[in-house]
């Protein structure tokens, strides 16, 4: 999709969303693999470990920044 691909470009860029471009490409890859229906309430922030972004979240360094 050529929408993904602009959002690619932008979260490529160092100054992109204050320093949290990596939060940002996870969250995007995952809302890509689970269009349109979603992946549950939840899913994404609590689900431990297995979480995608279960490190960032932990470790509180995507808040920081």
């Amino acid at each position: 999709m050529a929408s993904w691909d602009i959002i690619s470009a932008t979260l490529d860029r160092q100054d992109a969303f204050t320093g949290r471009t990596q939060i940002w490409s996870t969250i995007l890859a995952y809302l890509r693999d689970h269009w349109p229906a979603g992946a549950g309430y939840g899913s994404f922030w609590n689900v431990g470990p297995d979480s995608p972004v279960f490190a960032y979240a932990r470790s509180g360094a995507w808040v920081t920044k």
